[in-house]
Order: C-alpha cells, then sequence, then structure tokens
C-alpha cells in the first residue's frame, strides 16, 4: 500500500486536475492501493473509490464518494463534502407520512430518507438540500406536486462561467444556496428580490440535528 499525503495543493488548477486522473490512472494499471489525503472535497470525489471523512478523530463515513454526497449521515458530513442548504425543525409524523415542522411550516420528509435517518417522532433533524436539486420561482408560483417549498431573499449573485451560483436567507435565519446551469432556460434573479424555493420531496436528506 502507498500513503501520499496531499502533494497537489500547490499546482495551478488544471495541471492538479490532470495529476489527479494520472494518479488514478497509475494506481490501477500497478494494482496499488492508495491512501490519499486531503481537505479539498472535489480532489477526493474524483480521485476515490472509498473516502473516510474523519472527525475529532473518528470516522464519521465511509463509502463512495455519491454515498457521502447524496446520502449524507449527518450535518458535519453534508456541510463538508460540497454545498448545502440545511433546514432544521422537528420530526413529525402522521398518518399521511412524516414532516420536518419548523417556523409554523412543514416540510415533507421522503420515506426512504426517513428510514436512514432512523429519528423517532420529535426529534430534531435536518433536511439536507444539495444546491443543484433547489430551484427560484416567483413568490406566487404553483410548485409541482411533490415538492416542498420555502420562501427566501437572494443575498448574491455569483456568475461561476457554466452555471450561476445563488445565496439566499430564509425566513428562519437559514442560508440556502442554488446552482443553476446556464442555458438551461432558467430565469435570472437579481440580489434583493423575494422567491420561492422548491425542491422534490426525496431529493432532501434527513438526518440528525445534534446542535439543537
Amino acid at each position: 500500500m502507498a500513503g501520499v499525503l496531499a502533494p497537489l495543493g500547490a499546482l495551478d488548477k488544471k495541471l492538479r486536475e490532470a495529476l489527479q486522473l494520472e494518479i488514478v490512472r497509475v494506481s490501477r494499471e500497478l494494482g496499488a492501493a492508495v491512501v490519499y489525503v486531503t481537505h479539498d472535497q472535489e480532489e477526493a470525489l474524483v480521485m476515490s473509490d472509498r473516502i473516510a471523512i474523519f472527525k475529532d478523530g473518528k470516522i464519521e463515513q465511509l463509502g463512495s464518494g455519491e454515498d457521502l454526497y447524496d446520502r449524507p449521515v449527518s450535518i458535519f458530513v453534508a456541510d463538508f463534502i460540497g454545498e448545502s442548504s440545511i433546514l432544521r425543525g422537528r420530526l413529525e409524523r402522521s398518518d399521511d407520512g412524516a414532516y420536518l415542522a419548523r417556523d409554523g411550516s412543514r416540510l415533507r420528509v421522503g420515506a426512504a430518507t426517513l428510514e436512514r435517518s432512523g429519528l423517532d417522532d420529535g426529534a430534531a433533524g435536518a433536511l439536507v438540500v444539495r444546491p443543484e436539486r433547489m430551484r427560484i420561482g416567483a413568490p406566487d408560483q404553483t410548485v409541482p406536486a411533490g415538492s416542498n417549498a420555502v420562501e427566501g431573499s437572494i443575498t448574491a449573485v455569483l456568475y461561476l462561467g457554466s452555471d450561476r451560483k445563488y445565496e439566499l436567507a430564509l425566513s428562519g435565519g437559514e442560508r440556502a444556496v442554488v446552482r443553476q446551469p446556464l442555458g438551461g432556460g432558467e430565469a435570472e434573479w437579481h440580489r434583493g428580490e423575494t422567491v420561492t424555493l422548491w425542491w422534490p420531496v426525496d431529493s432532501g436528506v434527513l438526518v440528525a440535528d445534534q446542535t439543537a
């Protein structure tokens, strides 16, 4: 087994990305297992078959990049790998499903993520939603069936070349982030506008809120 400690941090972006792929290619050709330590989340996702996220000297989650990104087990993992909107509340179970109750409103929780979370009725929880899975609409927009929605105010708009990133303040004091690809026919929004954020119920991942 070969061990490598973050050797690419000082390189420019294009060279770093080329060498990431080269390390992967060489390790596969040699049949060698490589342990690679990095604080660069994108680098970890590109290069790894399995990723271990450490917190306080212990493994918080171990799995593929897809597992960690799409099915984080905690707010810490969701916040460490990529960006997320994190919506906090308390879990309420009812005859028609499960909800996260927050500030007088309720967000529906998908059945699969509810089961994975293992949270009991009344537990403090959070819905984690990745930025590319959220959509922005007008305040009076009717959102598609099977979706959750919250109101927010746009605080920043960042042009990133291939997409546009919006940062928003929600009524509960939380921060949301949305990324929209350019050229996809999405409306352009501006700082200061009040909008509706919506996303498919199954795009939200329920985790425990250990800060509550």
